[in-house]
């Protein structure tokens, strides 16, 4: 075996291996295979080991956590010294989306707000915001809107137990490589009234998915805020 394949097999075999999370196992192992540090044999083997440790634990949705137990579990932080909103210009409503708008309002005007009266808002605003980042750079690589999309992330401690978390975001948008995915993604969360809660769903979401150092923007009716983890 060449020396950079000893060398990663022996760090595999390390007791600090143990210590690194599945998700980090698996980006490493598939680094190194890329690398041809390590052959697919010892792929396929730590993808093994990863599945099954992940079914060791507990799953617990991001949806039943409450804003302290995100911010706890994921090791969250307010930074109250970004400004990147200062230098962010307005951008004039399409006419097409005020329109849409004032359709919304006139046939739920009448009947109690729930989430899917919201989600009617927020389609409109996506499509809309989609139509327009696509004109402005049309040679860009595609921006792709997705909802509900389920996903994973663990393990984490959570009252002294590992439980991995589950999340499902009522809308998701991200772009661009894996390695640098984390600077370019939206997570949107439709709420009726409770804003507390929907700030805890979409910060858990944002920071299930994503592991690298990065600021998260979460928006509700009152201010926008920053998080840095």
């Amino acid at each position: 075996m060449p020396k950079s394949k000893a060398t990663t097999q022996k760090a595999v075999e390390s007791p600090a291996w143990e210590k690194v999370s599945l998700l980090d196992k698996l980006k490493l192992v598939v680094k190194d295979y890329l690398d041809r540090k390590v052959d697919e044999t010892q792929l396929r083997k730590t993808a093994e080991e990863v599945d099954e440790a992940s079914q060791q634990y507990k799953t617990i949705s991001i949806s039943s956590l409450s804003l302290k137990e995100v911010v706890k579990v994921l090791k969250l932080k307010l930074d109250d010294k970004d400004s990147e909103f200062k230098h962010v210009s307005p951008v004039q409503l399409p006419p097409i989306l005020v329109g849409t708008l004032a359709l919304i309002e006139s046939a739920s005007s009448r009947s109690p707000s729930t989430e899917a009266s919201i989600r009617w808002v927020i389609n409109a605003l996506l499509l809309n915001a989609h139509r327009i980042a696509s004109s402005h750079v049309p040679y860009a690589q595609p921006i792709n809107i997705q909802t509900e999309r389920p996903y994973k992330h663990g393990p984490v401690c959570l009252k002294r137990e590992k439980v991995i978390l589950s999340a499902r975001p009522d809308y998701g948008i991200w772009y661009g490589d894996n390695e640098t995915v984390y600077l370019n993604v939206l997570v949107v969360e439709a709420k009726k009234t409770d804003h507390e809660s929907g700030v805890a769903q979409a910060l858990g979401y944002m920071g299930e998915y994503l592991t690298m150092p990065n600021v998260l923007y979460i928006f509700w009716p009152e201010y926008p805020r920053s998080v840095d983890i």
